[in-house]
């Protein structure tokens, strides 16, 4: 939404809105704590953390110089943690070897089936615990203010979107 050059906070308010009205409710963002004077919607943020939905990670400024502690880890680690699905068009391959279970939330364990009814029971009878059947990072873009994750995130032969986030 910011184009990869401005942080926007208006659209990660557009992404939760999108998984709010698709009935999910335990949504959680990360933004470092240095970004909350990054964006001119910082309004946007602050509603996001009183509803529980944003926390800040920890940063702190040292000699002038801002230090903070690595997002990405919080991201991972409550998606392990918690079996969820992490929605960022980052790969997080720095993050591999640092265990075993952040391994299995970042890379891409989906086995391919070519019966899609295969894939679907697999995905049920899982409930998302199991990242044997698809990768848990969940890709998108925008089309100006429009949030647009693939309705076949893992490709043709893959669980669709719906399937993804049961």
């Amino acid at each position: 939404h910011g184009k990869k050059k401005n942080f926007s906070s208006r659209g990660i308010a557009i992404c939760v809105e999108y998984f709010w009205k698709r009935g999910h409710r335990d949504i959680t963002v990360f933004v470092p704590n240095y970004r909350k004077g990054c964006s001119t919607e910082t309004n946007l943020m602050i509603l996001l953390e009183e509803k529980g939905l944003l926390s800040f990670t920890p940063s702190r400024r040292i000699k002038g110089k801002t230090v903070a502690s690595y997002d990405d880890r919080y991201i991972v680690r409550l998606a392990a943690e918690k079996g969820g699905v992490i929605v960022s068009n980052d790969n997080y391959r720095d993050l591999l070897d640092e265990s075993q279970a952040w391994r299995d939330v970042i890379e891409n364990r989906y086995s391919s089936y070519s019966h899609k009814s295969s894939i679907s029971k697999a995905i049920h009878s899982t409930c998302r615990l199991s990242p044997l059947f698809f990768n848990r990072l969940l890709l998108y873009t925008f089309v100006g203010d429009r949030f647009m994750p693939p309705d076949d995130p893992l490709g043709r032969d893959g669980p669709s979107l719906d399937e993804l986030l049961r």
